[in-house]
């Protein structure tokens, strides 16, 4: 749809996971939108706005909470006994398991959330009740064989690209065997649902730490199982992370930073002992197994992904391809160049900014020759140089827009799934 992700839209504008907050502060932060990510239909991007919106069709149609109506029509029918929507964060839920992350000063915190909006999450339930909810693709009691049918089509762009994603459902093939699955996660809560239809095997996989990987764990249950039906795997396979690469290839070549002005993502590309690497960012990078051709495999990622680098003009600024099969479409990266301002350049991006899409205002300033920003009730955090007025920091990417004489007049932040939100400068 192009609709931004209204989770996204939230903490960017100050609300942390812990915060109350129910269907009225989503569907604010939705309306307050002024444009969409893209034109509906010419890409795929996972927005949870979309699920929060259905679940709100749902309760204006139905006249019954989202809660309600899923217990009523899809957990009782199937004898999902142990599984509700919360939507009531003061609920006492019976057993529920804690969820926890790694504290800064060391050990684990807390990681819960009070959010209480629907239709995107919210799920509590167990891996009994997941194996019930997996038995209807099957045998479909609920929903009969059309709407299991609907759920399981992947969808199509508007110029015919086919994409791996369904209806709430990744399609995909995993060496040789046809595959349905999705992941999430919120707050310290991770979670895996891997089907293998034509085997009758399917994985769930449920945690409470937010740093566990359910998706790499459901797979290797997956791949002993199936052993013997599975495909040969390729020596490359992304979904083995201590696949080694192979051939011999000129890192330095491809080393540099990249950035999508579609996405707003910037990449870099490290080479280190003779090999690259997909650097995200926050020690969160992937090897490239090279493949011939300026084409590289990415390691360690649950779905197949290829980094490419075509060939430029002489002169040209180098390019990156990225292509995930779930997405359709590859992103297209264009080499920048690095930037190095000095800290009295900082002082001329200094100030208050306001974003009338978020209601919020983001300060920055200068400290010990540092550019920090600054979001209400967050602690400060310090910006790094990016390329020329662009700077990464944990709230996204943050590029500055100047007026005819050069003053700093705004800038536009892309995180994500939310992509070149205005803000203004109102104080320098």
């Amino acid at each position: 749809s192009g609709v931004r992700d209204y989770i996204n839209l939230m903490i960017m504008g100050g609300i942390n996971f812990e915060d109350y907050t129910m269907d009225d502060d989503a569907l604010a932060a939705i309306v307050r939108q002024k444009a969409l990510d893209f034109p509906p239909g010419s890409e795929h991007n996972y927005s949870n706005s979309g699920y929060f919106l259905l679940s709100q069709i749902i309760k204006r149609v139905s006249g019954k909470t989202f809660r309600e109506f899923a217990q009523e029509r899809i957990f009782t029918p199937l004898g999902m006994s142990n599984t509700r929507i919360l939507d009531d964060h003061l609920a006492v839920i019976p057993h529920r398991a804690t969820a926890y992350g790694p504290h800064p000063g060391g050990g684990f915190g807390v990681e819960m959330s009070n959010w209480e909006q629907t239709g995107d999450g919210g799920v509590q339930t167990t891996v009994e009740d997941l194996a019930k909810w997996d038995r209807n693709f099957y045998d479909p009691k609920v929903g009969g064989p059309w709407l299991i049918e609907q759920l399981q089509t992947t969808g199509t762009l508007n110029d015919g690209e086919k994409i791996d994603y369904a209806r709430g459902l990744m399609v995909s093939e995993y060496r040789g065997l046809r595959r349905v699955s999705h992941s999430g996660g919120w707050a310290g809560y991770r979670a895996e649902l891997i089907r293998f239809p034509d085997q009758k095997l399917s994985v769930v996989t449920l945690c409470n730490l937010g740093t566990t990987n359910p998706t790499a764990l459901a797979q290797q249950v997956a791949d002993l199982y199936l052993a013997d039906k599975l495909a040969p795997a390729e020596a490359v396979a992304a979904a083995n992370p201590k696949a080694p690469a192979s051939g011999n290839v000129d890192a330095s070549r491809y080393a540099g930073i990249y950035w999508s002005s579609a996405t707003g993502f910037v990449r870099r590309i490290l080479a280190r002992d003779g090999k690259l690497f997909y650097f995200r960012g926050q020690d969160n990078e992937s090897e490239l197994a090279p493949q011939g051709g300026g084409r590289f495999l990415m390691l360690g990622v649950p779905d197949k992904a290829e980094v490419s680098f075509p060939s430029a003009d002489p002169g040209a600024p180098r390019r990156m391809q990225v292509a995930v099969a779930a997405n359709g479409k590859p992103m297209i990266f264009e080499e920048v160049q690095p930037a190095s301002p000095r800290p009295e350049d900082l002082v001329a991006y200094a100030g208050t900014y306001t974003s009338a899409e978020l209601d919020t205002a983001w300060t920055l300033v200068v400290e010990d020759g540092r550019l920090s920003l600054r979001i209400k009730r967050r602690p400060a955090a310090a910006l790094e140089s990016a390329f020329t007025d662009a700077f990464a920091s944990q709230a996204g990417l943050i590029r500055f827009q100047r007026d005819g004489e050069k003053k700093v007049t705004g800038f536009v932040v892309s995180a994500g799934r939310t992509r070149d939100l205005k803000f203004t400068k109102t104080s320098g």
